[in-house]
Protein backbone atom coordinates (compact mmCIF):
# COMPACT_ATOMS: atom_id res chain seq x y z
CA UNK A 1 0.00 0.00 0.00
CA UNK A 2 3.15 2.40 0.74
CA UNK A 3 4.21 3.51 -2.84
CA UNK A 4 6.44 5.68 -3.58
CA UNK A 5 5.50 9.28 -3.93
CA UNK A 6 4.24 10.44 -7.70
CA UNK A 7 5.06 13.52 -9.04
CA UNK A 8 3.06 16.34 -7.65
CA UNK A 9 -0.74 16.52 -9.01
CA UNK A 10 -2.64 19.93 -10.23
CA UNK A 11 -5.96 19.72 -7.54
CA UNK A 12 -8.88 18.46 -9.53
CA UNK A 13 -12.32 19.94 -10.07
CA UNK A 14 -14.60 19.51 -7.54
CA UNK A 15 -17.14 16.22 -8.27
CA UNK A 16 -20.64 16.67 -8.60
CA UNK A 17 -21.80 14.57 -5.70
CA UNK A 18 -24.21 10.87 -6.76
CA UNK A 19 -27.51 12.12 -6.87
CA UNK A 20 -29.72 10.24 -4.75
CA UNK A 21 -31.89 7.92 -7.23
CA UNK A 22 -28.67 6.48 -8.36
CA UNK A 23 -27.43 6.32 -4.80
CA UNK A 24 -30.52 4.12 -4.39
CA UNK A 25 -30.55 2.05 -7.51
CA UNK A 26 -26.93 1.04 -6.40
CA UNK A 27 -27.80 -0.20 -3.25
CA UNK A 28 -31.27 -1.79 -4.97
CA UNK A 29 -28.71 -4.05 -7.14
CA UNK A 30 -26.01 -4.66 -4.68
CA UNK A 31 -28.67 -6.03 -1.65
CA UNK A 32 -30.19 -7.93 -4.43
CA UNK A 33 -27.18 -9.75 -5.62
CA UNK A 34 -25.24 -10.10 -2.10
CA UNK A 35 -27.17 -13.86 -2.38
CA UNK A 36 -24.70 -14.91 -5.57
CA UNK A 37 -21.82 -14.58 -4.02
CA UNK A 38 -18.59 -11.96 -3.99
CA UNK A 39 -17.63 -12.40 -7.47
CA UNK A 40 -21.41 -12.53 -8.85
CA UNK A 41 -21.66 -9.48 -6.93
CA UNK A 42 -18.81 -7.56 -7.93
CA UNK A 43 -19.65 -8.29 -11.58
CA UNK A 44 -23.07 -6.78 -11.19
CA UNK A 45 -22.22 -4.02 -9.22
CA UNK A 46 -19.89 -2.85 -11.69
CA UNK A 47 -22.28 -3.23 -14.45
CA UNK A 48 -24.17 -1.33 -12.65
CA UNK A 49 -22.02 1.64 -12.17
CA UNK A 50 -20.90 1.33 -16.29
CA UNK A 51 -24.83 1.79 -17.13
CA UNK A 52 -25.81 4.45 -15.17
CA UNK A 53 -23.98 7.71 -16.14
CA UNK A 54 -25.80 9.70 -13.75
CA UNK A 55 -23.43 8.18 -11.33
CA UNK A 56 -21.08 10.46 -11.79
CA UNK A 57 -18.02 11.96 -10.02
CA UNK A 58 -16.14 14.68 -11.52
CA UNK A 59 -13.30 14.68 -8.96
CA UNK A 60 -12.34 11.26 -10.18
CA UNK A 61 -10.70 11.31 -13.28
CA UNK A 62 -9.64 7.61 -14.97
CA UNK A 63 -10.70 4.36 -15.94
CA UNK A 64 -11.02 3.07 -12.63
CA UNK A 65 -14.06 5.57 -11.39
CA UNK A 66 -16.89 3.20 -11.92
CA UNK A 67 -15.26 1.18 -9.48
CA UNK A 68 -14.66 3.91 -7.20
CA UNK A 69 -18.21 5.18 -8.09
CA UNK A 70 -19.67 2.56 -6.82
CA UNK A 71 -17.51 1.42 -3.62
CA UNK A 72 -18.68 4.93 -2.23
CA UNK A 73 -22.51 4.41 -3.00
CA UNK A 74 -22.10 2.08 -0.56
CA UNK A 75 -19.58 3.16 1.71
CA UNK A 76 -20.14 6.60 2.60
CA UNK A 77 -23.63 5.33 4.27
CA UNK A 78 -21.89 4.53 7.17
CA UNK A 79 -23.90 1.54 7.56
CA UNK A 80 -21.58 -1.08 8.68
CA UNK A 81 -23.48 -3.91 6.47
CA UNK A 82 -23.26 -1.48 3.77
CA UNK A 83 -19.77 -0.92 4.00
CA UNK A 84 -19.03 -4.45 4.02
CA UNK A 85 -20.58 -5.41 1.06
CA UNK A 86 -18.71 -2.52 -0.37
CA UNK A 87 -15.67 -4.26 0.17
CA UNK A 88 -16.89 -7.76 -0.29
CA UNK A 89 -17.81 -6.37 -3.81
CA UNK A 90 -15.13 -4.09 -5.48
CA UNK A 91 -11.58 -5.09 -3.49
CA UNK A 92 -9.69 -7.79 -3.68
CA UNK A 93 -7.25 -8.90 -0.91
CA UNK A 94 -3.68 -10.95 -0.47
CA UNK A 95 -4.70 -12.17 3.02
CA UNK A 96 -7.46 -13.38 4.83
CA UNK A 97 -6.13 -10.87 7.57
CA UNK A 98 -6.04 -8.08 5.29
CA UNK A 99 -8.30 -5.15 4.98
CA UNK A 100 -8.44 -1.73 6.04
CA UNK A 101 -5.72 0.16 7.63
CA UNK A 102 -6.37 2.80 10.28
CA UNK A 103 -3.85 5.12 10.09
CA UNK A 104 -2.92 6.71 13.46
CA UNK A 105 0.23 8.23 12.72
CA UNK A 106 2.32 8.71 9.61
CA UNK A 107 3.72 5.14 9.98
CA UNK A 108 1.57 3.06 12.49
CA UNK A 109 -1.79 1.62 11.65
CA UNK A 110 -4.87 -0.88 13.19
CA UNK A 111 -5.70 -3.38 10.55
CA UNK A 112 -9.46 -4.08 10.27
CA UNK A 113 -9.47 -7.37 8.36
CA UNK A 114 -11.80 -7.24 5.32
CA UNK A 115 -14.05 -9.87 6.57
CA UNK A 116 -14.56 -8.37 10.10
CA UNK A 117 -15.22 -5.01 8.62
CA UNK A 118 -18.95 -5.32 9.37
CA UNK A 119 -18.56 -6.61 12.87
CA UNK A 120 -15.69 -3.89 14.18
CA UNK A 121 -17.72 -1.07 12.60
CA UNK A 122 -20.72 -1.84 14.43
CA UNK A 123 -18.72 -1.81 17.53
CA UNK A 124 -16.83 1.28 16.75
CA UNK A 125 -19.30 3.66 14.95
CA UNK A 126 -21.96 3.71 17.70
CA UNK A 127 -18.95 4.40 20.31
CA UNK A 128 -17.89 7.06 18.56
CA UNK A 129 -14.37 5.72 18.48
CA UNK A 130 -13.97 6.45 14.99
CA UNK A 131 -15.78 8.94 12.97
CA UNK A 132 -15.35 9.60 9.56
CA UNK A 133 -16.40 11.56 6.68
CA UNK A 134 -15.00 12.28 3.27
CA UNK A 135 -16.03 14.72 0.09
CA UNK A 136 -15.97 15.70 -3.31
CA UNK A 137 -12.00 16.39 -3.89
CA UNK A 138 -9.36 13.90 -5.60
CA UNK A 139 -5.61 13.95 -5.96
CA UNK A 140 -3.57 11.27 -8.27
CA UNK A 141 -0.94 10.31 -5.32
CA UNK A 142 0.91 7.69 -7.68
CA UNK A 143 -0.12 7.60 -11.28
CA UNK A 144 -0.69 3.80 -13.02
CA UNK A 145 2.51 2.75 -15.37
CA UNK A 146 3.70 -1.00 -16.50
CA UNK A 147 6.60 -0.23 -14.14
CA UNK A 148 4.32 0.14 -11.18
CA UNK A 149 2.11 -3.24 -12.44
CA UNK A 150 -1.02 -0.49 -13.31
CA UNK A 151 -1.21 0.08 -9.78
CA UNK A 152 -3.20 3.70 -9.37
CA UNK A 153 -3.15 5.34 -5.62
CA UNK A 154 -6.19 7.98 -5.12
CA UNK A 155 -6.51 9.96 -2.13
CA UNK A 156 -9.93 11.61 -1.30
CA UNK A 157 -10.12 14.30 1.42
CA UNK A 158 -12.12 14.83 4.36
CA UNK A 159 -11.89 14.34 8.25
CA UNK A 160 -11.98 11.98 11.15
CA UNK A 161 -12.76 12.05 14.66
CA UNK A 162 -11.17 10.05 17.56
CA UNK A 163 -12.63 9.55 21.04
CA UNK A 164 -10.74 7.17 23.03
CA UNK A 165 -9.25 8.45 25.67
CA UNK A 166 -6.21 8.35 27.20
CA UNK A 167 -6.15 4.68 28.78
CA UNK A 168 -8.39 3.15 25.61
CA UNK A 169 -5.83 4.99 23.17
CA UNK A 170 -3.07 3.18 25.13
CA UNK A 171 -4.93 -0.07 25.43
CA UNK A 172 -5.21 0.00 21.73
CA UNK A 173 -1.75 0.95 20.56
CA UNK A 174 -0.39 -1.74 22.77
CA UNK A 175 -2.49 -4.50 21.67
CA UNK A 176 -3.86 -3.83 17.63
CA UNK A 177 -1.45 -1.18 16.27
CA UNK A 178 1.35 -2.17 14.09
CA UNK A 179 3.94 -0.55 12.12
CA UNK A 180 4.20 0.07 8.50
CA UNK A 181 7.10 -2.36 6.32
CA UNK A 182 10.29 -0.43 6.46
CA UNK A 183 9.12 2.09 8.36
CA UNK A 184 6.77 3.90 5.25
CA UNK A 185 4.73 6.61 5.29
CA UNK A 186 1.19 6.91 4.36
CA UNK A 187 0.37 9.28 1.79
CA UNK A 188 0.63 13.62 2.73
CA UNK A 189 1.00 11.88 6.84
CA UNK A 190 3.26 13.74 8.87
CA UNK A 191 1.46 12.58 12.21
CA UNK A 192 4.04 12.01 14.87
CA UNK A 193 1.21 11.25 18.01
CA UNK A 194 -1.36 9.04 18.55
CA UNK A 195 -3.94 11.97 19.91
CA UNK A 196 -7.87 12.11 20.18
CA UNK A 197 -9.10 14.78 17.50
CA UNK A 198 -12.60 16.16 16.35
CA UNK A 199 -13.18 16.44 12.80
CA UNK A 200 -9.28 16.93 12.16
CA UNK A 201 -7.92 16.66 8.44
CA UNK A 202 -7.99 12.89 7.20
CA UNK A 203 -8.35 10.85 3.91
CA UNK A 204 -9.30 7.77 2.03
CA UNK A 205 -6.68 6.62 0.04
CA UNK A 206 -7.50 3.82 -2.49
CA UNK A 207 -4.80 1.58 -4.02
CA UNK A 208 -6.04 0.10 -6.90
CA UNK A 209 -4.68 -2.26 -9.81
CA UNK A 210 -5.96 -2.86 -13.80
CA UNK A 211 -6.96 -6.21 -13.42
CA UNK A 212 -7.23 -6.97 -9.70
CA UNK A 213 -4.30 -8.67 -7.85
CA UNK A 214 -3.50 -10.99 -10.74
CA UNK A 215 -3.21 -8.18 -13.17
CA UNK A 216 -5.27 -10.21 -15.72
CA UNK A 217 -8.18 -8.17 -17.60
CA UNK A 218 -9.41 -4.88 -17.93
CA UNK A 219 -11.15 -4.35 -14.86
CA UNK A 220 -10.25 -2.51 -12.01
CA UNK A 221 -10.47 -3.28 -8.14
CA UNK A 222 -8.96 -1.93 -5.06
CA UNK A 223 -6.52 -3.56 -3.80
CA UNK A 224 -5.82 -1.48 -0.72
CA UNK A 225 -7.47 1.44 1.60
CA UNK A 226 -6.99 3.31 4.13
CA UNK A 227 -8.01 5.85 6.42
CA UNK A 228 -5.38 8.02 7.34
CA UNK A 229 -5.15 10.98 10.38
CA UNK A 230 -3.50 13.90 9.08
CA UNK A 231 -3.93 15.83 11.62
Amino acid sequence: FWPERGPAQARPPAMRPVPPRAMARALLVALATRAAGGSALRQAARAMARHAPDVSMLGCGGPWCDVVNGFNALFDTNDPAKMQQAVDAYAEWPRDDAGIAVAVTKDRFYEMHHKNVQAKLAEYLPQGVFRWSFGEEYKVFQPPTEKNGMEVVLVREGNITLSMGWLRRRIFWDSVVQATPDGRAFPYSDVEEFDDCDKCRAELAYTMRKGGLDGVGDEWAITGLAVVKLA
